[in-house]
């Protein structure tokens, strides 16, 4: 029964990750008057962290409260458990609530729960790179670091941002790795 409770493991995670992978072909949202594009995580995420963060630990209390809490170990797993859920659901709501890339003809901007805003102008940018397990395009500037994930809406506004602002020289290997984490993906 292992293999197949690991094959329906694999195959679930599989089309987890396609679905929040989906929305970072979508476009942008641009900004009211002023022309500026916004990637804010979209619904996968959210719906990761409400049931990972609030339907599980509920169905957890439900079964707990149903069956009772017969033994210390059952205790045990049940604490940990839903301590885990919390955990991580906490960070997948405040990670979708907060992170957002404002993008513009100056540079870009990032906004996250974890660390104050960074803004790195496209004149700054120093380095290019894509970073295939985590998912994220780094640039690199003279005093900061901005990376954005391939899970935000519009990511791929992202990249039209960094091929019409950055030189070839610096942008190339990194579009080549997105085109290959893209291909890679859809095979």
């Amino acid at each position: 029964m292992q293999p197949v409770s690991g094959a329906l493991g694999f195959l679930a995670s599989s089309l987890l990750l396609s679905w929040l992978l989906h929305d970072s072909v979508r476009p942008a949202a641009q900004a009211p008057g002023d022309g500026q594009l916004v990637l804010r995580y979209g619904r996968g995420v959210w719906a990761v962290g409400i049931v990972t963060g609030v339907l599980i630990p509920a169905f957890l209390v439900f079964l707990a409260l149903k069956a009772g809490v017969k033994t210390p170990n059952d205790k045990a797993i049940f604490s940990s458990i839903m301590g885990v859920c919390l955990v991580f659901g906490t960070w997948f709501l405040l990670e979708a609530a907060a992170t957002r890339v404002i993008l513009n003809d100056t540079g870009l901007t990032l906004t996250t729960a974890w660390r104050r805003s960074r803004t790195l102008a496209w004149t700054d940018v120093t380095e290019v790179k894509f970073s295939s397990g985590n998912g994220w395009l780094v640039l690199r500037g003279r005093n900061t670091v901005v990376r954005v994930s391939i899970m935000l809406v519009g990511f791929i506004s992202a990249v039209e941002a960094v091929e019409a602002h950055l030189s070839v020289g610096l942008r190339r290997k990194a579009l080549e790795d997105i085109q290959r984490y893209y291909r890679a993906r859809a095979a």
